[in-house]
């Protein structure tokens, strides 16, 4: 199993090394990590890590490589205060043109990666402002995620009664509907 990916990882690298990294690359590179982000998201991440996000043409390109990074490495429980910069390209571009589903997903992982900083009061506020922009996206998978996050919140400040509350809504928000239907998970 593991020499497959180191195959596949190789491929992956040699195709991207041979085809270059213009600006129609870059957005079959980003369909390809998309395709790849849950199910191997080894290969999603050397993708994305070989993409220069100067050279992606446009905000909107920048805000779905900043996310989908963001993503691929919050699956492999690689994301750090470091990556702060990334999500915030997202959770600008999300929020200021008013797209539900991108803001809602950005927002949480912002708060994902304050909260591992240390910073409760943050990371709630953006956990809160990813519900918010989740009434629009209706995506049960992010509500849940963002209750978590609040539940361990509340945890952390030795607020049980509230955690179990949050740990319920996350519970509720997994078992009582569909995901999301973009591609961005």
């Amino acid at each position: 199993m593991a020499l497959i990916r180191i195959i596949s990882f190789l491929m992956v690298s040699l195709f991207l090394i041979a085809s270059g990294c213009s600006e129609g690359k870059v957005s079959e590179m980003l369909k390809r990590a998309e395709n790849l982000q849950d199910d191997d998201a080894d290969s999603a991440l050397a993708i994305l890590d070989s993409i220069s996000i100067s050279v992606c043409n446009g905000h909107a390109q920048r805000a779905r490589y900043a996310l989908l990074k963001t993503y691929v490495k919050a699956n492999l429980h690689l994301l750090t205060p470091a990556d702060t910069n990334l999500v915030n390209i997202a959770v600008d571009y999300y929020t200021k043109n008013r797209l539900a589903d991108g803001a809602a997903k950005a927002c949480f992982y912002k708060g994902d990666i304050i909260y591992d900083a240390g910073d409760y009061d943050g990371a709630m506020r953006y956990a809160l402002r990813s519900l918010e922009w989740n009434e629009k996206a209706h995506d049960r998978r992010f509500q849940a995620k963002a209750y978590e996050l609040m539940a361990d919140i509340y945890s952390q400040a030795s607020n049980y009664p509230q955690a179990i509350s949050y740990s319920r809504r996350q519970l509720y928000s997994r078992n009582s509907g569909a995901g999301t239907t973009s591609s961005i998970r």
